[in-house]
């Protein structure tokens, strides 16, 4: 039987959602393995190409978390809805902060790369406390969110407090972006497995 305009709509909204989440840790991953940063001097240093395939990795997962956001609001789910846009806006800056280690020429520089990033966390951690209260995905998802970003706060604080040893920074800061990566990738199984059962229950 032909879908209708309305199934087909839901179809390409999952398929945009699925599409931007995966895509984001697969560009993250092909970054990490093939383009890896440059550790051999005083502070890490990120090749034009690894900014480059990491900001396209961000492309992929602003669009994904946009729709989720719309999506969420049209569901009234505003608390969640606002999540979803307030991480997007954190990611954003943080993508945005990578040109600026393109051209670092000291420790300093590096610094006040961090520094954006760092801040652009202040923004990441309300929003998943809002995304906890989207009743569309499963708890146990949720819950590995949170334990997905502890390397994050970690860093975090360790930053706040005067720490700049920057490749334990990038050590522990890797790990937790590692580790949302990972997180993306179960909303997007969760956002497929959700299309699955709506589909069911339509087609009764």
């Amino acid at each position: 039987m032909e879908k209708s305009v309305t199934e087909r709509n839901e179809w390409l909204i999952t398929l945009t959602m699925i599409t931007g989440f995966t895509g984001a840790f697969l560009l993250q991953m092909f970054s990490a393995i093939f383009h890896p940063p440059d550790f051999s001097g005083e502070f890490p240093v990120y090749p034009e190409n690894t900014v480059i395939i990491i900001q396209l990795s961000g492309a992929f997962l602003l669009i994904g978390l946009t729709v989720i956001a719309m999506k969420a609001e049209e569901e009234g789910q505003i608390l969640a809805a606002a999540g979803f846009t307030a991480q997007a806006i954190s990611f954003g800056i943080s993508f945005m902060s990578l040109f600026e280690i393109t051209d670092v020429a000291s420790v300093e520089d590096y610094q006040g790369f961090y520094r954006i990033t760092i801040s652009s966390n202040f923004l990441y951690f309300p929003s998943l406390l809002l995304i906890a209260s989207y009743a569309a995905f499963r708890k146990w998802i949720q819950v590995f969110g949170f334990i997905a970003s502890i390397p994050l706060l970690i860093s975090t604080i360790l930053f706040l407090v005067g720490y700049r040893d920057y490749y334990t920074l990038e050590a522990i800061s890797n790990t937790g972006y590692f580790l949302v990566s990972l997180t993306w990738v179960l909303w997007a199984f969760n956002v497929y497995m959700n299309y699955k059962q709506e589909s069911k229950r339509n087609s009764r």
